[in-house]
């Protein structure tokens, strides 16, 4: 529950969004419990984050963005572990990208936009015997990039490869469990390989971060994975479990309170060593996401993001990377035939076009949620995303710790 102070606060904002006058805002501050200074401090300050963020705009045009500012690219199909959540499903076949391709898809997506970050994934990239290669022509071209691995491969070898690199901005290890117990229920018998692989990414001061699949069954080992990787200088990527038809435990499962409970202990553990900013991708509500300026009404897919196959063949997303939304291939396909056949698709509905998140007070900075959730819980691309409530009062949370100024303290851990 909010406090009373919250509440207070929290009718504020629906007020203002609502264009109504300063002096409202004013009082509400009074209501509670504030001297008159304070409040009139409290409410210059908030009032006018209000208006730099646009709130009180009628007229909500969208940022305008760069195109493919990243591309998921995929090395290979095949995989040594076996999740069950896996969203690739049982395709892990070995089918490997072969180094012509993979060069002509680096040059073609740099001529388009020459900023754009690479997301080595797969499959298990570090399966691929070329892997070396493809970092080595990655740092040639100056390229930026990220490497996604289960971390089972990580060895000394790759390690002092990945050490010397210019232009790797981090290395994503998933590790689902703090205890072999924990780990064991998603990713097999796989914990001391993962742990192994972290502390040598550690010991060769890679850049890192750990990224749990937040379920039901291991949201009480959070805080220790947050708080392992923020005491060895690493940070923390949490992927909250979504519906996908290729999930193969259908037992698993993620309550609303449950992924909030996760965001807030990594809060905490963010805090007890001394990392106040409310960074890393929890929920995808970073702190520039809930402040700046610019409007985004549908989430990159199909526009800022892209995942492209071991045989060129480009998806919408990573999660959407199934036949029936393929955009054609990258390598034979111009980038206005790709963007002609995302409009067909139908497949960015914008949040003011969606009926319950038009009136939103997050309509630009949610903007809809995951489209791809929608369409695995909804079957369309034209509702909320199914966190819905969960994101709206963890963006209102934000706004409530971070404008307020208020620090961050126990008992706000538990106020949603």
């Amino acid at each position: 529950m909010l406090t009373a102070e919250e509440l207070v606060i929290m009718k504020m904002i629906e007020l203002s969004a609502r264009n109504t006058q300063k002096d409202i805002i004013l009082d509400c501050f009074r209501l509670s419990g504030y001297d008159k200074l304070v409040s009139e401090r409290k409410a210059y300050n908030l009032f006018n984050k209000i208006v730099d963020d646009g709130w009180l705009n009628k007229n909500i045009e969208e940022a305008i963005e760069k195109p493919i500012q990243l591309i998921y690219l995929n090395l290979t199909q095949a995989c040594n572990f076996s999740c069950p959540y896996c969203y690739k499903g049982n395709a892990h076949k070995a089918k490997y990208m072969d180094m012509s391709t993979y060069c002509d898809i680096i040059s073609k997506v740099s001529s388009i936009n020459s900023e754009c970050h690479f997301v080595i994934t797969g499959g298990e990239p570090l399966m691929h015997p070329l892997f070396v290669e493809f970092i080595d022509f990655l740092e040639k071209r100056k390229n930026s990039y990220s490497i996604l691995t289960n971390g089972s491969l990580l060895k000394n070898e790759i390690a002092r490869l990945l050490s010397k690199c210019k232009y790797l901005k981090r290395v994503q290890v998933s590790l689902d469990g703090f205890t072999p117990e924990v780990h064991k229920i998603t990713r097999g018998n796989t914990y001391n390989e993962v742990i192994k692989g972290i502390k040598t990414l550690i010991a060769h001061k890679i850049p890192f971060s750990i990224a749990p699949t937040v379920h039901d069954f291991n949201v009480q080992e959070i805080y220790d994975i947050a708080k392992f990787a923020f005491n060895h200088n690493g940070d923390i990527a949490p992927n909250n479990l979504r519906y996908v038809p290729e999930n193969k435990m259908k037992s698993l499962s993620l309550s609303p309170e449950n992924l909030i409970k996760s965001l807030n202990l990594i809060k905490k553990a963010r805090m007890e060593v001394k990392s106040y900013n409310l960074k890393g991708n929890e929920l995808k509500c970073k702190e520039s996401d809930v402040y700046n300026n610019e409007k985004h009404l549908v989430c990159g897919l199909g526009n800022t993001v892209f995942d492209i196959d071991v045989n060129g063949d480009i998806y919408p997303c990573h999660v959407l990377s199934r036949k029936e939304f393929k955009l054609g291939n990258i390598l034979v396909n111009n980038f206005d035939e790709i963007t002609k056949k995302v409009a067909s698709l139908k497949i960015r509905s914008k949040s003011t076009e969606i009926e319950k998140c038009s009136t939103c007070h997050f309509v630009t900075t949610c903007h809809a949620g995951c489209r791809a959730d929608s369409y695995f819980y909804h079957n369309s691309f034209d509702k909320p995303d199914s966190l819905c409530e969960t994101l709206y009062k963890f963006q209102l949370n934000n706004i409530i710790l971070l404008r307020t100024g208020n620090n961050i303290k126990d008992k706000d851990y538990s106020i949603i």
